[in-house]
Protein backbone atom coordinates (compact mmCIF):
# COMPACT_ATOMS: atom_id res chain seq x y z
CA UNK A 1 0.00 0.00 0.00
CA UNK A 2 1.48 3.53 -0.82
CA UNK A 3 1.86 6.32 1.51
CA UNK A 4 -0.88 8.34 1.81
CA UNK A 5 -0.87 12.09 -0.10
CA UNK A 6 -2.23 15.18 1.68
CA UNK A 7 -4.58 17.14 0.23
CA UNK A 8 -3.46 20.15 -1.13
CA UNK A 9 -4.20 23.47 1.17
CA UNK A 10 -6.48 24.75 -1.94
CA UNK A 11 -8.82 21.65 -2.13
CA UNK A 12 -11.90 22.05 -0.91
CA UNK A 13 -13.43 19.12 0.81
CA UNK A 14 -15.92 17.67 2.57
CA UNK A 15 -16.48 19.09 6.10
CA UNK A 16 -18.70 17.47 9.22
CA UNK A 17 -21.90 20.11 9.94
CA UNK A 18 -19.65 21.83 12.66
CA UNK A 19 -17.23 23.25 10.32
CA UNK A 20 -17.43 25.88 7.61
CA UNK A 21 -15.36 26.67 4.41
CA UNK A 22 -13.49 29.73 4.38
CA UNK A 23 -11.88 31.22 0.96
CA UNK A 24 -8.85 33.38 2.11
CA UNK A 25 -9.04 35.36 -0.94
CA UNK A 26 -12.10 36.57 0.21
CA UNK A 27 -10.45 37.85 3.15
CA UNK A 28 -8.42 40.67 1.89
CA UNK A 29 -5.38 39.02 2.56
CA UNK A 30 -3.09 39.35 -0.84
CA UNK A 31 -2.14 35.90 -1.26
CA UNK A 32 -2.24 35.35 -5.38
CA UNK A 33 -4.84 34.55 -7.44
CA UNK A 34 -5.30 30.87 -6.88
CA UNK A 35 -7.97 29.76 -4.30
CA UNK A 36 -6.76 28.48 -0.96
CA UNK A 37 -9.60 27.36 1.38
CA UNK A 38 -8.97 26.14 5.30
CA UNK A 39 -11.93 24.61 7.73
CA UNK A 40 -13.06 26.33 10.42
CA UNK A 41 -15.41 25.98 13.24
CA UNK A 42 -18.94 27.87 12.52
CA UNK A 43 -18.44 30.87 14.54
CA UNK A 44 -20.52 33.95 15.34
CA UNK A 45 -19.75 36.87 17.72
CA UNK A 46 -21.18 39.29 20.31
CA UNK A 47 -20.55 41.40 22.72
CA UNK A 48 -21.97 40.67 25.78
CA UNK A 49 -22.66 37.34 28.19
CA UNK A 50 -26.60 37.89 26.73
CA UNK A 51 -25.52 38.08 23.25
CA UNK A 52 -23.29 35.09 23.45
CA UNK A 53 -25.74 33.02 25.02
CA UNK A 54 -28.35 33.46 22.30
CA UNK A 55 -25.77 33.06 19.78
CA UNK A 56 -24.51 29.75 21.44
CA UNK A 57 -28.29 28.60 21.21
CA UNK A 58 -28.47 29.10 17.63
CA UNK A 59 -25.21 27.08 16.79
CA UNK A 60 -26.51 24.24 19.69
CA UNK A 61 -24.07 22.67 22.78
CA UNK A 62 -20.82 22.20 23.36
CA UNK A 63 -19.66 25.82 22.02
CA UNK A 64 -16.29 27.11 22.82
CA UNK A 65 -16.34 31.13 23.34
CA UNK A 66 -13.28 33.77 23.04
CA UNK A 67 -11.91 37.03 23.46
CA UNK A 68 -11.18 38.34 20.25
CA UNK A 69 -9.34 42.20 20.98
CA UNK A 70 -6.71 44.71 19.48
CA UNK A 71 -3.08 43.47 20.67
CA UNK A 72 -4.37 39.67 22.14
CA UNK A 73 -2.76 37.49 20.31
CA UNK A 74 -2.05 33.81 22.49
CA UNK A 75 -5.59 33.68 24.18
CA UNK A 76 -5.19 30.26 25.86
CA UNK A 77 -2.35 32.09 27.16
CA UNK A 78 -4.01 34.88 28.70
CA UNK A 79 -7.01 32.73 29.98
CA UNK A 80 -9.49 34.12 27.57
CA UNK A 81 -10.64 31.19 25.85
CA UNK A 82 -12.97 28.62 27.45
CA UNK A 83 -14.15 25.09 25.84
CA UNK A 84 -16.84 22.18 26.05
CA UNK A 85 -19.85 25.08 27.20
CA UNK A 86 -22.82 22.86 27.59
CA UNK A 87 -25.62 25.37 28.59
CA UNK A 88 -26.69 28.80 28.41
CA UNK A 89 -25.76 29.72 31.77
CA UNK A 90 -22.47 28.82 31.56
CA UNK A 91 -21.46 31.07 27.86
CA UNK A 92 -22.83 33.58 30.04
CA UNK A 93 -20.46 33.27 33.17
CA UNK A 94 -18.05 32.39 30.68
CA UNK A 95 -18.23 35.48 28.49
CA UNK A 96 -18.33 37.38 32.09
CA UNK A 97 -15.20 36.14 33.25
CA UNK A 98 -13.63 36.88 29.35
CA UNK A 99 -15.05 40.31 29.64
CA UNK A 100 -13.22 41.22 32.86
CA UNK A 101 -9.76 40.47 31.37
CA UNK A 102 -10.19 43.76 29.46
CA UNK A 103 -7.14 44.98 31.85
CA UNK A 104 -5.09 43.17 29.94
CA UNK A 105 -4.65 45.84 27.53
CA UNK A 106 -6.95 44.83 25.01
CA UNK A 107 -9.16 47.41 23.38
CA UNK A 108 -12.32 47.08 21.26
CA UNK A 109 -13.22 43.40 22.95
CA UNK A 110 -15.52 41.24 21.47
CA UNK A 111 -16.39 37.72 21.68
CA UNK A 112 -16.19 34.85 19.51
CA UNK A 113 -18.66 31.96 20.02
CA UNK A 114 -17.58 28.65 18.14
CA UNK A 115 -19.56 25.53 18.01
CA UNK A 116 -17.26 22.14 18.90
CA UNK A 117 -16.33 19.66 16.46
CA UNK A 118 -17.05 16.42 16.91
CA UNK A 119 -14.66 13.27 15.42
CA UNK A 120 -11.02 13.72 14.53
CA UNK A 121 -11.57 17.33 13.20
CA UNK A 122 -12.05 18.37 17.15
CA UNK A 123 -8.37 18.55 17.09
CA UNK A 124 -9.18 21.72 15.85
CA UNK A 125 -10.15 23.32 19.52
CA UNK A 126 -9.07 20.69 21.22
CA UNK A 127 -5.67 20.85 21.05
CA UNK A 128 -6.07 23.78 24.13
CA UNK A 129 -7.93 20.94 26.15
CA UNK A 130 -6.41 17.54 25.14
CA UNK A 131 -2.99 18.63 24.62
CA UNK A 132 -2.48 19.89 28.65
CA UNK A 133 -2.16 16.98 30.22
CA UNK A 134 1.12 15.80 27.72
CA UNK A 135 2.18 18.75 28.11
CA UNK A 136 2.40 18.89 32.08
CA UNK A 137 3.56 14.97 31.64
CA UNK A 138 6.31 16.26 29.96
CA UNK A 139 7.59 19.05 31.89
CA UNK A 140 7.33 16.69 34.98
CA UNK A 141 9.84 14.09 33.48
CA UNK A 142 12.51 16.66 32.18
CA UNK A 143 12.06 18.06 35.94
CA UNK A 144 12.42 15.03 37.17
CA UNK A 145 15.97 14.13 34.87
CA UNK A 146 17.39 17.51 35.84
CA UNK A 147 16.44 16.61 40.33
CA UNK A 148 18.05 13.10 39.81
CA UNK A 149 21.47 14.60 38.11
CA UNK A 150 21.72 17.45 40.69
CA UNK A 151 20.32 16.34 43.73
CA UNK A 152 22.86 13.05 43.28
CA UNK A 153 26.47 15.63 41.93
CA UNK A 154 25.26 17.34 45.26
CA UNK A 155 24.96 14.32 47.67
CA UNK A 156 28.71 13.86 46.95
CA UNK A 157 30.63 16.37 45.34
CA UNK A 158 32.59 18.72 47.68
CA UNK A 159 30.74 21.47 48.81
CA UNK A 160 27.54 20.62 47.01
CA UNK A 161 28.25 21.93 44.18
CA UNK A 162 26.92 20.03 41.14
CA UNK A 163 29.88 21.06 38.69
CA UNK A 164 33.02 20.89 41.76
CA UNK A 165 34.84 17.46 40.11
CA UNK A 166 37.89 19.01 39.89
CA UNK A 167 38.01 19.11 43.73
CA UNK A 168 37.47 15.23 44.08
CA UNK A 169 40.53 12.74 44.68
CA UNK A 170 42.67 12.01 41.85
CA UNK A 171 41.54 8.43 42.30
CA UNK A 172 38.07 9.42 42.10
CA UNK A 173 38.17 11.49 39.07
CA UNK A 174 39.79 8.52 37.38
CA UNK A 175 37.24 5.29 38.66
CA UNK A 176 34.11 7.61 38.71
CA UNK A 177 33.59 7.55 34.57
CA UNK A 178 35.04 3.78 34.67
CA UNK A 179 32.75 2.72 37.16
CA UNK A 180 29.89 4.76 35.05
CA UNK A 181 30.80 3.63 31.90
CA UNK A 182 30.87 -0.39 32.92
CA UNK A 183 27.24 0.31 34.31
CA UNK A 184 26.22 1.94 31.28
CA UNK A 185 27.40 -0.63 29.64
CA UNK A 186 26.19 -3.50 31.31
CA UNK A 187 22.43 -2.10 31.19
CA UNK A 188 22.97 -1.72 27.00
CA UNK A 189 24.10 -5.93 27.45
CA UNK A 190 20.84 -6.37 29.51
CA UNK A 191 18.59 -4.56 27.35
CA UNK A 192 17.21 -5.84 24.07
CA UNK A 193 18.59 -4.47 21.08
CA UNK A 194 15.40 -2.77 20.02
CA UNK A 195 15.55 -0.93 23.00
CA UNK A 196 19.08 0.26 23.13
CA UNK A 197 18.52 3.21 20.59
CA UNK A 198 17.90 6.29 22.18
CA UNK A 199 19.24 10.09 21.53
CA UNK A 200 18.07 12.72 18.72
CA UNK A 201 18.77 10.19 15.74
CA UNK A 202 16.67 8.11 17.57
CA UNK A 203 13.53 10.46 17.84
CA UNK A 204 13.84 11.75 13.96
CA UNK A 205 14.06 7.92 12.85
CA UNK A 206 10.67 7.40 14.69
CA UNK A 207 9.31 10.53 13.33
CA UNK A 208 10.29 9.52 10.12
CA UNK A 209 9.24 6.00 10.10
CA UNK A 210 6.83 5.04 12.80
CA UNK A 211 4.21 8.46 12.82
CA UNK A 212 6.31 9.73 15.95
CA UNK A 213 5.62 6.62 18.23
CA UNK A 214 8.66 6.35 20.86
CA UNK A 215 9.12 2.77 22.69
CA UNK A 216 8.68 3.25 26.75
CA UNK A 217 11.93 1.18 27.24
CA UNK A 218 14.07 3.14 25.11
CA UNK A 219 12.87 6.14 26.89
CA UNK A 220 13.52 5.19 30.58
CA UNK A 221 17.12 3.91 29.19
CA UNK A 222 17.44 7.04 28.10
CA UNK A 223 16.24 8.64 31.63
CA UNK A 224 18.44 6.36 33.52
CA UNK A 225 21.81 6.08 31.18
CA UNK A 226 21.86 9.81 30.31
CA UNK A 227 21.07 10.80 33.95
CA UNK A 228 24.12 8.03 35.59
CA UNK A 229 26.16 9.46 32.07
CA UNK A 230 26.19 13.00 33.88
CA UNK A 231 26.89 12.37 37.16
CA UNK A 232 29.49 10.08 36.67
CA UNK A 233 31.12 12.95 34.95
CA UNK A 234 31.39 11.80 30.98
CA UNK A 235 31.78 14.92 28.72
CA UNK A 236 28.47 14.63 27.22
CA UNK A 237 25.47 17.37 26.74
CA UNK A 238 22.46 16.99 27.58
CA UNK A 239 20.77 18.52 24.55
CA UNK A 240 19.97 14.54 23.24
CA UNK A 241 18.94 12.85 25.97
CA UNK A 242 16.65 16.28 26.53
CA UNK A 243 15.10 16.03 22.81
CA UNK A 244 14.61 11.89 23.61
CA UNK A 245 13.00 12.44 26.86
CA UNK A 246 10.72 15.33 25.75
CA UNK A 247 9.21 13.56 22.83
CA UNK A 248 9.21 9.74 24.60
CA UNK A 249 7.05 11.70 27.08
CA UNK A 250 4.93 13.99 24.48
CA UNK A 251 4.36 10.20 22.50
CA UNK A 252 3.55 8.38 25.33
CA UNK A 253 1.08 10.58 26.51
CA UNK A 254 -0.67 11.05 23.49
CA UNK A 255 -0.75 7.22 22.70
CA UNK A 256 -1.96 7.00 26.63
CA UNK A 257 -4.90 9.89 26.56
CA UNK A 258 -5.65 9.11 22.75
CA UNK A 259 -4.58 11.50 20.38
CA UNK A 260 -4.12 11.43 16.79
CA UNK A 261 -1.28 9.87 15.52
CA UNK A 262 1.26 11.87 13.24
CA UNK A 263 0.41 10.40 9.66
CA UNK A 264 2.80 9.71 7.10
CA UNK A 265 2.44 11.70 3.82
CA UNK A 266 4.54 12.42 0.69
CA UNK A 267 5.18 16.24 0.23
CA UNK A 268 3.90 17.89 -2.65
CA UNK A 269 6.43 19.83 -3.04
CA UNK A 270 10.51 19.57 -2.52
CA UNK A 271 12.21 22.89 -2.15
CA UNK A 272 15.71 23.37 -3.93
CA UNK A 273 18.07 25.94 -4.49
CA UNK A 274 17.04 29.01 -6.16
CA UNK A 275 13.12 28.39 -5.40
CA UNK A 276 10.69 31.00 -3.58
CA UNK A 277 7.80 30.61 -1.17
CA UNK A 278 5.47 33.26 -0.77
CA UNK A 279 2.57 34.03 1.36
CA UNK A 280 0.83 36.96 1.49
CA UNK A 281 3.14 40.01 0.51
CA UNK A 282 6.26 37.76 1.91
CA UNK A 283 8.54 36.57 -0.80
CA UNK A 284 11.31 33.95 0.77
CA UNK A 285 14.34 33.03 -1.29
CA UNK A 286 15.18 29.51 -1.08
CA UNK A 287 18.89 28.34 -0.26
CA UNK A 288 20.16 25.10 -0.05
CA UNK A 289 22.69 25.10 2.86
CA UNK A 290 23.93 21.33 3.74
CA UNK A 291 26.36 20.45 6.75
CA UNK A 292 24.16 20.67 9.50
CA UNK A 293 22.24 18.24 7.64
CA UNK A 294 21.92 17.21 3.75
CA UNK A 295 18.78 18.71 2.87
CA UNK A 296 18.78 21.84 4.73
CA UNK A 297 17.38 24.91 3.78
CA UNK A 298 17.54 28.31 4.75
CA UNK A 299 14.46 30.95 3.50
CA UNK A 300 16.27 35.08 3.04
CA UNK A 301 13.59 37.85 2.19
CA UNK A 302 15.81 40.35 0.37
CA UNK A 303 13.08 42.65 0.87
CA UNK A 304 13.14 42.54 5.04
CA UNK A 305 17.15 41.80 5.09
CA UNK A 306 16.26 38.94 7.09
CA UNK A 307 17.18 35.23 6.61
CA UNK A 308 15.78 32.44 8.55
CA UNK A 309 18.59 30.40 8.98
CA UNK A 310 17.73 27.49 11.42
CA UNK A 311 20.64 25.67 12.99
CA UNK A 312 23.12 26.54 10.48
CA UNK A 313 24.86 29.40 12.36
CA UNK A 314 24.02 31.05 15.64
CA UNK A 315 25.18 33.84 17.54
CA UNK A 316 28.36 32.45 18.46
CA UNK A 317 28.05 29.38 17.13
CA UNK A 318 27.05 27.05 13.92
CA UNK A 319 25.29 24.34 13.97
CA UNK A 320 26.11 20.75 14.93
CA UNK A 321 27.16 18.00 12.28
CA UNK A 322 27.07 14.73 14.04
CA UNK A 323 23.59 13.71 12.30
CA UNK A 324 24.19 11.47 9.72
CA UNK A 325 25.23 13.18 6.43
CA UNK A 326 26.45 16.27 8.35
CA UNK A 327 29.88 17.55 7.51
CA UNK A 328 31.62 20.32 9.70
CA UNK A 329 33.64 21.39 6.70
CA UNK A 330 30.78 21.61 4.37
CA UNK A 331 28.96 23.54 7.18
CA UNK A 332 31.64 26.19 7.64
CA UNK A 333 32.40 26.66 4.01
CA UNK A 334 28.19 27.33 3.16
CA UNK A 335 27.98 29.75 5.64
CA UNK A 336 31.08 31.66 4.35
CA UNK A 337 29.71 31.47 0.74
CA UNK A 338 25.97 31.62 0.65
CA UNK A 339 25.54 33.35 3.89
CA UNK A 340 27.99 35.94 3.69
CA UNK A 341 27.74 37.42 0.82
CA UNK A 342 23.93 38.35 1.21
CA UNK A 343 25.29 41.20 3.11
CA UNK A 344 26.84 42.35 6.94
CA UNK A 345 23.28 43.54 7.59
CA UNK A 346 21.20 41.12 7.11
CA UNK A 347 19.53 40.03 10.26
CA UNK A 348 19.24 36.16 10.61
CA UNK A 349 17.03 33.85 13.14
CA UNK A 350 18.58 30.87 14.07
CA UNK A 351 16.98 27.86 15.16
CA UNK A 352 17.20 28.65 18.72
CA UNK A 353 18.86 31.26 20.57
CA UNK A 354 19.03 35.35 20.11
CA UNK A 355 19.38 37.06 16.92
CA UNK A 356 22.56 38.21 15.33
CA UNK A 357 23.37 39.84 11.72
CA UNK A 358 26.14 37.95 9.59
CA UNK A 359 28.46 40.89 9.92
CA UNK A 360 28.53 40.36 13.78
CA UNK A 361 29.21 36.83 13.13
CA UNK A 362 31.48 37.44 10.11
CA UNK A 363 34.09 40.12 12.62
CA UNK A 364 33.57 37.35 15.70
CA UNK A 365 31.91 34.31 15.08
CA UNK A 366 34.66 31.57 16.55
CA UNK A 367 33.92 29.06 14.04
CA UNK A 368 33.67 31.33 10.59
CA UNK A 369 34.99 34.82 11.44
CA UNK A 370 37.02 36.55 9.52
CA UNK A 371 40.01 35.09 11.95
CA UNK A 372 39.93 31.49 11.38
Amino acid sequence: MGKRRRRKPQEKVGLPPQLQQVNLNATGIDIGSEEHWVAVPEGRRATDPEGAAAEAEALGFPVAIKLVARGLIHKSEAGALRLGLETGEEVRVAAAELLALEQLGAAGPCLLVERMVEGEAELVVAAHRDGVVPALIVGAVMIAFRLLIETSQAAFLPGGNPENYEALAFELRLLLPLAGGLAIGLIFQWMPEAARQVGVTHVMERLAYHQGRLPLRSALLQFFGGALSIICGHSVGREGPAIHLGAASGSLAGQRFGLPALEAFTPDRWLEQGDTVQFGNVRLEVRHCPGHTPGHVIFFSNADRLAIVGDVLFAGSIGRTDFPGGDYDTLVRVIREKLFPLGDDVRFVPGHGPMSTFGEERRGNPFVGDGK
